[in-house]
């Protein structure tokens, strides 16, 4: 491992990845619209196109090499099931975090570079849909916003048996000169676990929460277990009924939360 110059083209990739993990073939893809959005008269003017476009992904997947070899970047391979290939996850490593919070004003606690077990992969590459979903809708309206993955929770947590969500989101606005913050949770539902388990989870946080389905007969069923639930908390007769915490939980697709549109 040796100290590179860093461009201005690997900051852009610190950035992506700064979201989680992903493969070479959307860095490349995400990378390559914002070239074409800026350099888009000297593109129109080139006589081959597409030769010009293989030639920048040659260059831009042998730059993730220069620099997974160099320590800015990590990875792992991953068996697509049925034996039908592999592919690759990078994610940010040490170095390239304290680069992007230095050159780029991240804070180090939003950054995710954890590459997932092979288990957790799909819901781990969800998880990253949704952060990059929040940055995009949130790119253009005046209020901050803070996303801390489960990692960090269970990190920072006072109380390590406390129930940790996907995402934890503050949002911070300024109304009248004055500050005024808001909390959630998010959760990515892979219609993996047993809803029981999942209102056990839930029912633990202490700010709303909004649980994402990948399916949306789940997601039907989802709520109106959770209906069941706090209805029957409400009509009991135990003050401090735990399933009365399920008055605040919000259920939509993982699709439609991330839709561009």
């Amino acid at each position: 491992m040796s100290s590179i110059s860093i461009m201005d083209r690997d900051i852009d990739i610190y950035r992506m990845l700064a979201s989680g993990a992903s493969t070479k073939d959307y860095l490349y893809n995400t990378y390559r619209k914002v070239v074409l959005k800026i350099k888009h008269n000297n593109l129109a003017e080139n006589s081959d196109p597409s030769k010009k476009a293989k030639t920048g992904e040659d260059a831009f997947f042998r730059r993730l090499w220069v620099l997974k070899k160099n320590g800015y970047l990590d990875s792992r391979r991953y068996q697509i099931r049925g034996n039908k290939g592999h592919y690759v996850l990078y994610v940010l490593t040490e170095i390239s975090e304290g680069i992007l919070c230095r050159e780029a004003g991240f804070e180090q606690e939003t950054i995710r570079r954890t590459l997932p077990r092979v288990t957790h992969v799909a819901h781990d590459l969800q998880v990253t849909d949704v952060v990059r979903a929040i940055k995009r809708e949130g790119g253009g309206v005046p209020y901050e916003f803070m996303i801390n993955d489960e990692d960090w929770q269970r990190k920072t947590a006072q109380k390590k048996k406390q129930s940790f969500s996907d995402l934890f989101v503050t949002v911070r606005l300024n109304i009248g000169g004055k500050e005024q913050s808001g909390q959630f949770h998010i959760e990515i539902d892979n219609n993996t676990i047993a809803p029981l388990y999942v209102k056990e989870k839930v029912r633990k946080m202490i700010h709303p929460t909004f649980i994402l389905c990948t399916i949306s007969k789940r997601k039907d069923n989802l709520r109106n277990f959770f209906k069941n639930a706090y209805d029957e908390a409400i009509d009991s007769k135990i003050e401090k009924h735990p399933d009365k915490n399920l008055k605040n939980v919000y259920f939509a697709l993982t699709s439609d939360f991330c839709a561009s549109s």
